[in-house]
């Protein structure tokens, strides 16, 4: 039976501050008691208490929840919230849920491939936030099991960007995922993509002019 308005409130403000408070038993065992599960939307954002424990890298308790939806409602683990974040996207935020990651790409592999409003895929926000660990697990799946024109929604968000801008002008510039980036665009002759620069990308930069031309022997 669906909670009424005055109820869903009142348990969105409990598991809400259970979570931030780090009660973990008190998350499960309000997640146990509502119709939802950990797919109860308690924000503004409509984020789910699995994907706020993802984000506040409590992978444990993410584990836990994920055991708690049955594997008949796995595809409801690709809940979008307003942003169109999924829960995958919120473990391209940290290095602590990559367990939890692999264990939402076991039950719900479609995750991988989904992207936000902005047309990111978790791959993205990982590279974009400079997220090592969990940026080399959603890699080694994009191989895996995306080849050809597919291979573009990884590469390439809604504004021409490309995942290698994005990991070049974050504040969180990491030098291990730029070098896979450039290797993995390569390897698929995808450099071109970064020749296709979005109006905001200065191609002036002594440093992007460079990698443009030392990559671009390789994009065809």
């Amino acid at each position: 039976m669906a909670l009424t308005e005055a109820e869903d409130l009142r348990v969105s403000s409990e598991v809400y501050e259970a979570l931030t408070r780090g009660e973990e038993a008190k998350v499960i065992e309000i997640c146990a008691g509502i119709p939802k599960g950990p797919l109860h939307t308690p924000t503004i954002h409509d984020d789910t208490v699995l994907s706020l424990a993802t984000n506040l890298k409590k992978n444990d308790l993410a584990l836990q929840l994920l055991d708690m939806v049955p594997m008949c409602d796995s595809h409801k683990l690709t809940w979008q919230n307003s942003g169109g974040h999924t829960m995958l996207h919120e473990t391209g935020l940290n290095n602590k849920t990559v367990e939890a990651a692999a264990e939402m790409l076991a039950r719900a592999p479609m995750l991988l491939g989904m992207t936000n409003r902005l047309g990111e895929t978790a791959l993205f926000t990982a590279a974009s936030n400079g997220k090592t660990k969990i940026f080399n697990l959603l890699h080694r799946q994009v191989c895996r099991t995306t080849q050809g024109p597919d291979l573009k929604t990884f590469l390439q968000r809604d504004d021409k960007s490309t995942i290698l801008h994005r990991a070049i002008l974050s504040r969180n510039y990491c030098k291990h995922i730029c070098s896979h980036i450039m290797v993995f665009m390569i390897r698929f002759k995808a450099m071109k993509l970064f020749q296709q620069v979005p109006f905001w990308f200065h191609t002036g930069s002594f440093f992007f002019g460079w990698l443009a031309l030392k990559f671009s022997n390789h994009s065809e």
